[in-house]
């Protein structure tokens, strides 16, 4: 499991503005520009990090934070074998899906399992975010 070192009682010292989120996606690459992306925009926070889907559901557990940035295809196990559980021990958080596949194919059955919304990876990371923050915002 990546997991940033924040404890949950951290998300207690970040302005009331700012949200928190966990970043889950077995590519380093994506992750790492999720997080860039996420400093940058100022409202977010990253909170923590996993590479698969059982590493996803503890730090969810954990860290119970604000939303859940989702790949689908992992190792171990899938980002749709996790939603589930992740809306089961993280119930506050919103979960979405930034995954590789068709938005047509996949999008009924991940909103199914609990997502919020779903964004195709061909959409730039940066609407993902952005998309991630007016959720968030639009929910209170």
């Amino acid at each position: 499991m990546v997991t940033s070192p924040f404890r949950p009682t951290d998300a207690l010292a970040y302005p009331p503005h700012v949200r928190t989120v966990l970043l889950v996606d077995d590519s380093e690459d994506v992750r790492e520009v999720l997080r860039l992306l996420v400093a940058a925009d100022g409202r977010l926070q990253v909170v923590g990090e996993a590479v698969n889907g059982r590493d996803a559901i503890e730090a969810a557990e954990r860290l119970q934070p604000d939303a859940i940035i989702l790949d689908m295809a992992m190792p171990v196990m899938t980002g749709l074998e996790a939603l589930p559980l992740l809306r089961q021990r993280a119930p506050g958080s919103m979960v979405v899906v930034y995954a590789a596949g068709s938005r047509s194919q996949n999008e009924p059955a991940v909103l199914a399992a609990g997502a919020t919304s779903y964004f195709e990876k061909g959409v730039s990371a940066k609407a993902v975010v952005a998309g991630t923050v007016e959720l968030l915002e639009a929910a209170g």
